[in-house]
């Protein structure tokens, strides 16, 4: 089984402000270490990153016009344009064809093409750029790996584990970071090759550019994304720090900012949306068939869907390592659902605690209305894992560290300083999400509470400055000096100074040391990801076996259950907290570690990684890809060769399919584009087309009652045909007498439920929920189905659960027994297609495997089978070669005077609207957008054909010449 749970051997790294990277950030006060460390053994890479010139000309500009920052204004279904009806389709081949002329080009260069011309500027050694080539060092085998098609894991970052300064002399330094993901990614590199993308810190002139990515590529394995300055400072400061950050950790937004500017500007959000636009062109760039994709953190959910949209097929996992907040605080977000559906095209989301996989699942069922499991979501038709992967750091570093001569001399030293002293300690970064008020406040609290520690219990805070430039952060150093010297001015003597106040960095040695020294260590956030200062305190206890309090909103509470747990809020309970560390007796405080320990050793950052990717390589490996076996409908071959002659019978399902799910019938009615789209259709007569819906024959008719189009109301009680006016009963449902059983039940269900609706109809009651709270919704209707299904057992009518629905009707009813009845009215005509557009429900379902059921079909229609056959999908549509296997006569289907052969082969085509896993759906459609699209098409093509064919056939009735059909079909298509 995939998805949620905790998993055995699990751990997790730190990459954003949240985690608590203690030794991290005592590393010089290096702000930008977000992903580094010292690089483990080098592993060579797989892959070939094209000429940037090759790019600049041919994928950038054909991407950026398929994937602009409007692809984010609304959802997929604004991202048509209002030119012809295949641009999108047809965009999307070029895009494939740009990448794989990319690849041939490389194949080319890397056998020895040195014949292929570059220009001067591309004399610049290619082989530099092959992620591909062999590595002379010997290290791993990772080019020779790729090069057999072995999986590559590209881990993407806002930073990468390098960071790039241009000197005053004009030369570059490249400093590798400390700590972070790289340390976490060593056990990974071992086993697989691997590449590192990630912008690398600093505006580089395009000059330079070459040169800094294939030094980057050489000596660190890395590819850098290239920003401007201005352009990484609204996207990463603007969007990521100032919103996303904030929010993400329960500070609500406010609606200005200090110098009187919004809060939220869409200057911001464009520029995050290009950055990750950048982002995705660069991967584009490396990306090979096999390789793993593994995005990093809040300042790239918009990535997941920018790959997806370039090819299907990628392995993507993402991972957040902030907190994901409730749905509540999520929703004051602007942006709430691009970010949200950027983040569902990954395969595998994974969190650090249960509570941010359960608060993200619940988002996506409040925000975008998704069915959601306690494994993973249900989205486009994909199943999308989500998994909890907890944090943890890499104990053997501490050891080591602790064994070395220089710190055990400075343990020494701190022992001396504060010997008779109880030491607690603080190590947090400056940020209002660190609780570091709240922490001071508890200390003068347990002062002033038990006198008995004055004088003898201090608290030494490391605190290191961040984003000192910002006027919030400002503030809360100066609310925090203030604090400090208050304490320390009532408290404090002349040998006794109650608080330590570091507020700048202390060296890895250092850190260790104090570590070692404490009696407690103190963790106060308010709202932190994991915290690994905990982590790192229990590993340089092994002998003093210090107490750990701990704030019960660090994500690492859920897994430190030998820690005490406190509110920070509450200031009396974090003192309790501190006095009860101090007083326990050396066996309570050795069992405790050794609880901590023994957890914190075996769930490392090593495990971490190893386990997530583990987990997106089996998901890649064992993934049901039939849903994309199912093609998207091609309208020009799919359908327009099929109606060239005979008569067509159209089915489609209106809610669901033509028309987004609603409760009220108001909300209901077609637009004027579906609307003009079906009366045009029905404007042919060969065109025989039913629209199906759940609604009343009033409605249906308000509706379409204009158009030439069958309508069949209430799921096929009644149904009108094409250009009648009377209704008839398909099924004789007549007896309403258990109406008055079953609408008492359905009015306490709608009087209880804030939002729902109860529609009654001549023979079908409907209960909708649309727009109750989703979670209270779906409770009540499976309470609401229990009370029916007990009240109904002996009644001649079932109960039915939809989307956000529960349906009481007359038993028997159902889609195909509907289209049975339609299809036995139209015996004897000369039916050469049947085209069945509908949803995913179950009775859409029934219909799509009733189509494909070629004896059960021809049965209906009274077929002689050696007259006429049916033909499913798969034959009727494109041959290996490309031609259409639509039969070849001399007779053409347009217009009532057309001379109409009868056809010897009938193609039934069904079609789902959204993809699905396993769907007995030929073809599907996007969404209910693109369904109506679809229908504009065709009735275009109908136009088209009634114009120019139908005028010359009056006039002259004659035998048609297959050149003529020829050139009428070129025309069409």
């Amino acid at each position: 089984g995939m998805g949620m749970r905790v998993r055995s051997g699990s751990g997790s790294i730190a990459t954003s402000k949240d985690t608590g990277r203690g030794s991290e950030w005592a590393e010089a006060g290096k702000e930008s270490a977000e992903t580094g460390a010292t690089r483990p053994k080098r592993t060579p890479p797989m892959g070939s990153l094209p000429s940037p010139s090759f790019m600049a000309t041919l994928p950038s500009t054909m991407i950026r016009r398929q994937y602009s920052l409007s692809s984010f204004s609304g959802g997929e279904g604004n991202n048509q344009t209002s030119g012809s009806p295949q641009q999108a389709y047809h965009e999307d081949q070029i895009i494939a064809q740009i990448q794989e002329l990319q690849m041939r080009l490389l194949e080319l260069r890397n056998d020895g093409g040195s014949s292929m011309a570059h220009p001067p500027s591309e004399q610049f050694a290619p082989d530099e750029f092959d992620l591909s080539q062999s590595d002379t060092t010997g290290h791993g085998g990772g080019a020779t790996d790729a090069m057999n098609g072995d999986t590559r894991l590209i881990v993407v970052s806002n930073r990468l584990p390098v960071t790039v300064k241009k000197l005053s002399d004009g030369s570059y330094r490249f400093e590798e970071s400390a700590g972070g993901v790289v340390s976490a990614m060593e056990r990974v590199r071992q086993e697989m090759s691997f590449v590192w993308v990630g912008w690398p810190g600093d505006e580089i002139d395009s000059a330079d550019q070459e040169f800094i990515r294939s030094r980057l590529l050489q000596e660190h394995d890395c590819v850098p994304v290239f920003l401007t300055d201005d352009c990484a400072d609204k996207y990463y400061n603007g969007f990521c720090n100032d919103i996303l950050w904030p929010l993400f950790h329960y500070v609500p937004l406010s609606i200005v900012q200090v110098d009187g500017e919004r809060r939220f500007d869409f200057k911001y959000w464009q520029a995050y949306s290009t950055a990750n636009h950048l982002f995705a062109e660069v991967i584009m760039q490396i990306y090979r068939e096999t390789d793993i994709v593994w995005v990093q953190d809040y300042h790239l959910m918009l990535l997941p869907q920018l790959l997806r949209k370039r090819t299907q097929r990628m392995s993507v996992g993402f991972f957040l390592h902030t907190p994901f907040p409730s749905s509540e605080v999520y929703r004051i977000l602007p942006v709430r659902k691009q970010i949200l559906e950027g983040v569902l095209h990954a395969d595998l989301i994974g969190f650090h605690t249960y509570e941010y996989a359960r608060h993200f699942l619940s988002v996506c069922t409040r925000i975008l209305g998704l069915e959601t499991t306690p494994k993973g979501v249900e989205y486009m038709g994909r199943f999308i894992d989500v998994g909890i992967f907890p944090i943890g750091i890499d104990p053997d570093k501490f050891e080591r560290e602790l064994g070395l001569p220089d710190v055990q001399e400075r343990i020494g030293e701190m022992r001396r300083k504060f010997a008779g002293k109880r030491v607690l300690l603080g190590v947090d970064r400056l940020d209002y999400i660190k609780g570091v008020p709240h922490k001071l406040l508890a200390f003068e609290t347990l002062l002033t509470r038990n006198p008995e520690w004055k004088g003898t219990a201090v608290l030494v805070q490391i605190a290191i400055p961040s984003r000192t430039g910002v006027e919030e952060y400002k503030k809360l150093a100066s609310e925090t000096h203030e604090l400090v010297g208050r304490i320390n001015g009532f408290f404090g003597s002349v040998d006794y100074i109650p608080i330590v106040f570091i507020n700048q960095s202390v060296n890895f040695q250092d850190l260790c040391a104090l570590y070692s020294v404490a009696d407690v260590c103190v963790v106060t956030s308010i709202r932190d990801g994991m915290n690994l200062v905990s982590y790192e305190y229990v590993m340089c206890q092994v002998e003093n076996h210090g107490v750990l309090v701990l704030s019960e909103f660090a994500g690492s509470a859920q897994s430190l259950s030998g820690a005490i747990r406190v509110n920070p809020w509450n200031i009396e309970e974090v003192a309790s907290g501190l006095h009860e560390a101090l007083s326990k007796n050396d066996m309570d405080r050795g069992l405790k570690h050794w609880k901590l320990y023994r957890y914190v050793k075996r769930y490392t950052a090593q495990n971490w990684s190893h386990s997530f990717v583990s987990e997106l390589r089996n998901r890649k490996q064992r993934v049901d890809y039939s849903f994309a076996s199912t093609p998207p409908l091609r309208v020009d071959i799919d359908i327009l060769p099929w109606m060239k002659e005979g008569h067509r019978v159209i089915l489609l399902n209106y809610e669901g399919t033509l028309a987004h799910p609603r409760a009220l019938v108001d909300r209901l009615a077609p637009g004027e584009t579906l609307h003009r789209a079906v009366a045009q259709m029905a404007m042919e007569p060969l065109n025989q087309i039913y629209i199906f819906s759940g609604r009343s024959k009033t409605a249906l008719e308000s509706w379409f009652g204009d158009c030439r189009v069958g309508l069949v109301a209430e799921h096929g009680t009644d149904y009108r045909a094409p250009g009648e006016t009377e209704w008839r009963e398909l099924l004789g449902f007549r007896d309403g007498s258990w109406r008055h059983e079953v609408i008492p039940i359905l009015q306490y269900f709608t009087e209880r439920t804030p939002g729902s609706y109860l529609e009654e109809k001549d023979k079908v009651i409907t209960w909708h929920y649309f727009d109750s709270d989703p979670q209270f919704g779906s409770w009540q209707s499976k309470e609401l189905l229990a009370h029916l299904a007990e009240a109904c057992a002996s009644l001649p009518i079932e109960v039915m659960s939809g989307y956000k629905i529960v349906e009481v009707r007359p038993v028997g009813l159902s889609r195909v027994s509907v289209v049975q009845r339609i299809l036995k009215d139209h015996q004897g005509k000369d039916i050469s297609f049947i085209l069945a557009v509908g949803g995913s429900e179950k009775s859409d379902e029934d219909l799509y495997t009733f189509l494909e059921n070629e004896s059960e079909l021809a049965n209906v229609m009274n077929w002689n089978p050696t007259e006429r056959s049916v033909v499913p999908a798969e034959q009727g549509g494109v041959t290996s070669q490309g031609n259409s296997s639509v039969p070849e006569t001399t007779s053409l289907g347009f217009g009532s005077n057309a001379t109409v052969g009868v056809p010897t082969v009938v193609k039934a085509l069904s079609c789902r609207v959204g993809k699905a896993r396993n769907s007995a759906a030929n073809r599907y459609i996007r969404d209910c957008d693109r369904a109506v699209q679809v229908l504009r098409e065709l009735a275009s093509t109908v136009s088209i054909n009634i114009k120019r064919v139908r005028a010359p056939i009056r006039t002259n009735p004659r035998s048609v010449s297959t050149e003529d059909i020829s050139a009428l079909r070129n025309q069409s298509r």
